[in-house]
């Protein structure tokens, strides 16, 4: 720890002396992260130190850019006002500094998010820093979501239908449309117009809100998507398509011919992951897909990943060789092994057996591991009570069969061998061995 650091700490020592000492040793050291100790050393018990943190900060505000630093610290400024010790001539430059560059502090305020932000608009508004018909306009356009909602009060307590309706066609964030959009429905000014273009948003929360209402009134989906069909749509169209069939849960072949048709594949592969996390389809679909010879599905191994993520229940191996077969690139055995958690546990054995046998120059110590991974998932057999899928063949039962026999001519005693005979048993009454 240098000299700096070790200073720093003694700024909130419980030794009176220490402080004092690193304060008369920092009055001419204006790195940003000494400030807010300065501004704590201000309510020291001290008197002292009290005085001598006012004095280095006044030397602090003959610096440029001082005012920056108190916007920038703008909590910690705070914070000194609610003490029962205060300096108060120190406080009164810190603020008229602040005033000095309001350019900053709205930049800060309507570019920014956080405590930091809300803690500024409070002062701003409370102390009236801004006229507060231009604090309301500025407000529309704020990052933070508490802003706008002091601009959206103003709005709603006006109450004027074309001034919502305008204001609804004009915002990008889905908190405010969702707002407008649910006064113009309980003021019954909501037109099926501007319920479309609600369904339209790239928001969730406004195309199920609107999607509530046009389902209220009896509002012919089937006839709407006649009227635009899926060959009509450009790409951004495609996505909302999507959005919509996804919301509703409408008949999913309308998804699938969309998938099928569209060139995006970023789209498709989003398509994809989003429908499976919600149930909408399954994995069989997507194997469907894959069987289409005028679809050529190609995704990433990222991609691959996130499709078995979404996934809700455990696939086969055949699945995955599916799945794997959607992608030009070739995993890695790490990979590889990943996937073991997505099978069950016969799917899981023969996917180990499988990494064995079919690629046997794998390095000495990774054929060991391997070796390995594969007594252990054998002897968990112990404790399994079900059968391979149907799916499987008599020739991968064998194969799987075949390597159980080895491991326990290697690993198993006689004595242990009933502990294993119901998992023999229970490959022998799916295929006559």
């Amino acid at each position: 720890m240098n000299e700096f650091e070790q200073l720093k700490l003694y700024l909130t020592n419980r030794d009176g002396y220490l402080r004092q000492k690193s304060l008369i040793a920092l009055k001419n050291n204006f790195k940003p992260d000494v400030f807010p100790l300065l501004l704590r050393c201000l309510s020291d018990y001290v008197e002292a130190n009290r005085q001598a943190a006012e004095e280095n900060l006044k030397v602090w505000s003959k610096q440029q850019g001082f005012s920056k630093l108190c916007i920038d610290y703008f909590e910690d400024v705070v914070a000194i006002q609610d003490r029962v010790r205060r300096m108060r001539d120190i406080e009164q430059i810190i603020f008229e500094s602040i005033l000095s560059n309001l350019g900053y502090l709205q930049q800060v305020m309507f570019g920014q998010q956080g405590h930091r932000v809300r803690s500024i608009f409070q002062h701003v508004k409370k102390y009236q820093w801004i006229n507060l018909l231009e604090l309301e306009r500025l407000c529309k356009f704020a990052k933070d979501p508490m802003l706008r909602v002091f601009w959206l009060q103003g709005v709603l307590h006006r109450n004027q239908t074309d001034e919502l309706k305008n204001e609804f066609r004009q915002s990008s964030f889905g908190d405010i449309q969702r707002q407008l959009l649910q006064t113009l429905h309980l003021n019954g000014s909501l037109e099926t117009e501007t319920l479309l273009l609600a369904w339209q948003s790239k928001y969730k929360s406004v195309m199920d809100y609107a999607c509530f209402v046009l389902k209220g009134r009896g509002f012919n989906f089937k006839a709407y998507f006649n009227q635009y069909p899926i060959s009509s749509l450009d790409n951004h169209q495609e996505k909302i398509r999507v959005r919509q069939l996804m919301l509703m849960k409408w008949d999913k072949n309308e998804l699938l011919q969309l998938i099928s048709l569209t060139s995006n594949e970023e789209l498709r592969a989003h398509v994809l992951i989003s429908s499976l996390k919600s149930n909408y389809l399954s994995m069989e679909d997507i194997i469907y897909l894959s069987t289409l010879t005028y679809v050529q599905l190609n995704f990433s191994l990222q991609y691959i990943e996130c499709l078995l993520r979404a996934l809700t229940k455990q696939i086969t191996v055949d699945e995955l060789t599916i799945l794997l077969g959607l992608t030009h690139e070739c995993p890695s055995l790490l990979s590889k092994l990943g996937y073991l958690k997505y099978l069950d546990y016969w799917d899981r054995l023969y996917w180990i057996i499988c990494l064995i046998e079919d690629d046997r120059e794998h390095q000495p110590q990774v054929a060991y591991d391997l070796q390995q991974l594969l007594d252990e998932a054998i002897r968990d057999g112990r404790y399994v009570l079900f059968a391979p899928d149907s799916s499987w063949l008599p020739a991968r039962i064998e194969r799987v069969y075949a390597a159980i026999l080895q491991h326990f001519q290697k690993q198993i005693s006689p004595l242990q061998l009933s502990d294993y005979q119901k998992m023999l048993n229970i490959l022998k009454k799916r295929c006559s061995l």
